[in-house]
């Protein structure tokens, strides 16, 4: 074990300011959560029995949820979004936060009635009314994950500490 002074250190940690890395720890620290809070929104909240949480039917909607880091001069922005990707997940936002309102539903034809089969006919464009509740995945990912977060971080710019100062 070496000794460090206190002006050295103060040079060291100067240095790292000045060439960035412990900014780049940051992001990297950033990374770790968005990863866990990923993980967390498709593992813990898009599982599960329905009508509590949102049972995965095709599995598209879990595929759609993104993380993105974006470093500025003073922080390193996280979002956690779904929606987008190949399948357009048009009703990930509905799933997040509800929804109540008017729907239109499009011209179709019908094969069944009350669960039993009927000759095919079709059905005219009407107007009906919804109201889904609130399941929320995304949100509860976040919370997941930046309860982790000082942990992360502290063990990122720990190993930025560790190696900027000499140590292994």
């Amino acid at each position: 074990m070496s000794t460090v002074t206190l002006q050295r250190f103060a040079k060291d940690l100067s240095e790292l300011v000045r060439t960035g890395a412990l900014g780049k720890a940051l992001h990297r620290g950033t990374i770790d959560v968005g990863v866990v809070a990923k993980k967390s929104a498709q593992m813990d909240f898009l599982r599960g029995p329905r009508p509590a949480l949102l049972g995965a039917i095709t599995g598209d909607l879990r595929r759609s949820v993104r993380k993105k880091t974006t470093p500025t001069s003073k922080f390193v922005r996280l979002t956690l979004s779904a929606g987008g990707g190949p399948a357009q997940v048009d009703y990930a936002a509905v799933h997040e936060f509800g929804f109540t309102g008017a729907v239109q539903v499009k011209q179709h034809t019908r094969t069944t009635v009350f669960g039993r089969t009927v000759d095919p006919f079709q059905v005219g464009p009407y107007t009906r009314m919804m109201d889904i509740r609130a399941r929320p995945y995304l949100r509860p990912g976040r919370d997941k994950a930046l309860q982790q977060a000082p942990q992360i971080f502290t063990a990122e710019i720990g190993d930025t500490l560790r190696r900027g100062l000499g140590g292994n």
